[in-house]
């Protein structure tokens, strides 16, 4: 395009993955965002707050989701070479309280195995339970230390950072000629698209603080995702729904909820019906069957009682698009190019790296 000057928007995970390998590659880049990575969450719309972050096969509609997979492990498996980075890696379980076969990605995993009903330290909600499902080595970017580390590795090479809000009208005056739109849910009233296509999937989580929780546990080693089955966890379309558990370095995330939502008329989010009850941890209502499951797993593997340990509760929102899914592509607009990269439905840093490459390619080759 022979573009030397870039400004991305947007300063969650695919903004700050975009506007580092920019820096590497030779231009010269600025980040405009209306909000920052911190500590603490706070803004259910802003999705880089909130993620479990392992690097592994995701459900997110593309035609290059393997590529894009294949490019993010490589980059984050380069990375566990960075001790500050904070990306390491541990095994991570898939159990399913039914019978189910190998998946596809089986061979894409490192170290993959099947496990049956003999293997030894399998998370399970009961002794003796029968499940299937396998395990393997996961990549994992521990978002306190990776988020920290990739905002100033993207400042150390020349990047600049502005804390702003911009508008609709704002773009157009904007002296760069190439932009690259990582907005996610601010590319709403930004830029076109499929207003049917555009929802929202409410998530919750379980935080437990790492000082809450007995030393002998802090480090478990390991994460999974387990499904009971429908009759016990369930979506709000009657599907079968998975919890999961990740240990960071400041906290155990346990989750998970998917509440499909939409903007009505009014601005106002409409929100799908339950398909739980809500039991209130902290301020927040969680769904209660995603406490439960999580808290017997626990206890079963681990021998640790959760319910008597401090914890509180959160939710985001995950910006999809339904029938369209990631929107990676280049679009004109006025006198200038707009390099589009949102939408990833809760899968922003599994494939930050290859998104962030094929951004890359698009700015060089055009």
């Amino acid at each position: 395009m022979g573009h030397n000057k870039i400004v991305i928007l947007g300063g969650g995970i695919n903004g700050l993955t975009c506007g580092l390998l920019l820096q590497q590659s030779g231009y010269t880049t600025r980040l405009i965002t209306a909000r920052e990575w911190q500590p603490v969450a706070d803004d259910p719309g802003f999705t880089s707050l909130y993620p479990a972050s392992s690097i592994k096969p995701v459900t997110v509609k593309t035609p290059i989701l393997n590529e894009l997979l294949r490019v993010s492990q490589e980059r984050f498996s380069a990375l566990l070479q960075v001790p500050e980075s904070g990306v390491r890696q541990h095994v991570h379980y898939e159990v399913h309280e039914h019978p189910e076969e190998a998946p596809d990605y089986a061979n894409e995993m490192k170290n993959f195995r099947l496990f049956s009903n003999g293997t030894a330290g399998i998370p399970k909600r009961r002794p003796g339970l029968p499940v299937s499902g396998w395990y393997y080595d996961v990549l994992f970017a521990d978002t306190p230390v990776y988020m920290p580390w990739l905002r100033e590795m993207y400042l150390k090479t020349g990047g600049q950072i502005l804390l702003k809000t911009v508008t609709a009208e704002e773009i157009c005056g904007l002296p760069e000629t190439l932009i690259v739109n990582c907005t996610g849910t601010g590319t709403i009233g930004l830029f076109e698209d499929d207003a049917n296509d555009v929802r929202f999937v409410k998530g919750h989580q379980i935080i437990i603080g790492l000082k809450d929780i007995p030393e002998e546990y802090r480090y478990p080693g390991f994460s999974y995702n387990y499904t009971a089955g429908s009759e016990i966890y369930r979506n709000p379309d009657g599907h079968a729904a998975d919890v999961y558990f990740y240990p960071r370095s400041d906290c155990w995330i346990l989750g998970a909820s998917r509440q499909e939502c939409r903007f009505g008329n009014n601005g106002q989010m409409i929100e799908e019906p339950a398909a739980h009850t809500m039991t209130v941890i902290g301020a927040t209502g969680v769904p209660q069957p995603m406490y439960e499951i999580n808290r017997d797993i626990l206890y079963e593997t681990l021998g640790l009682d959760i319910s008597a340990l401090p914890m509180d509760a959160r939710f985001g929102y995950r910006f999809i698009r339904k029938k369209n899914g990631l929107r990676l592509e280049s679009a004109p607009m006025g006198d200038k190019m707009i390099i589009h990269n949102y939408g990833h439905g809760g899968a922003g840093v599994t494939l930050s790296w290859g998104c962030a490459v094929k951004v890359l390619e698009m700015v060089t080759n055009g």
